[in-house]
Order: structure tokens, then sequence, then C-alpha cells
């Protein structure tokens, strides 16, 4: 028997993909049944990320930003996606469902606090908000409290 040898990162964003149809409301399914994503810093990481997503048939990727415009314009190509370089403005738009921040750690937490206050679903790797994310713990409790205002569950921690 072979044994196949995957790593931690490979399994992590296969696992974001499938499990995006079960964390993700489902009143977001409609006559085309798909997941608006939009994705925070395509870059290298979010790059690996973005491809995972686009991928999966049930979801689309309508939305990238990043401070790059001309990476995430070349990114944003083969989806046919908007691009913005202010990420509150992709926040905006209807048709994002869910959200992926391949942000820098300084940025994690006020991209993932914004996402849900404007009632996104979150992918955010390396998820354990006060280690990694936040530089103090009045940031991770920041966060915690404005996501528990929203109607569904936190991400779980990674």
């Amino acid at each position: 028997m072979n044994a196949t040898t995957i790593t931690r990162r490979e399994f992590l964003r296969h696992s974001a993909i499938v499990a995006a149809p079960f964390i993700v409301p489902a009143t977001v399914f409609g006559a085309n049944e798909r997941i608006g994503i939009a994705v925070i810093g395509p870059g290298r990481q979010g790059g690996g990320l973005l491809a995972s997503a686009g991928r999966s048939k049930d979801a689309r990727i309508v939305a990238l930003a990043d401070v790059n415009l001309v990476r995430a314009r070349e990114r944003a190509k083969s989806y046919k996606a908007e691009v913005f370089k202010d990420y509150r403005k992709l926040l905006e738009r209807k048709d994002v469902d869910a959200v992926i921040t391949a942000t820098p750690e300084h940025w994690r937490a006020l991209t993932c606090i914004h996402a849900c206050q404007a009632g996104k679903d979150v992918y955010a790797e390396n998820w354990d908000p006060v280690k990694e994310v936040f530089p103090d713990d009045a940031d991770a409790n920041q966060y915690l409290d404005r996501a528990r205002r929203k109607p569904y569950e936190l991400p779980e921690t990674i």
C-alpha cells in the first residue's frame, strides 16, 4: 500500500474548501447555489488559497483586494473578479458570502473584524486570535465582542 504524503498547509487548504458548504449559512444558497468568495491579500499564501477556492464547484471568486493592484488584477483575470485596493469596498458587495483573509498578522485582526461587521463568514489561517493575530488581549476581545453580535458562530481555531 502506498501512502500519500500531504503537508499540513495542503491539508488546511483542502479542508477549507471542503468545509465551506458546511460553515456558510444556508441562506446564501440561491438560484446558482454557489458561494461568493472574496480574497483579501491574494499574495503568496493568499494566492494558494485563491487557487484552491477557485477550483471548487461550490464556490465562485467574485472579488479580490490587495495593496498590490498589479498582482491582484493579474490573479483576478481568470475568475473575472473585481479588484479593490481598499478591502472595505469589497466587503460592501452583496454577492460576497465569505472572505478568505491572507493578510500579514498585524492586519488580520482588523480585516476579520470588518468582515464580521459586514456579515461575512471568515476563513483565516493560523487562527489563534490571542497568540497569532492580535497584538494584545484588548484586540482579541474587540474581535470576539463584535463577532458575537452576529447570528453565526465564530470560526474555529486551526
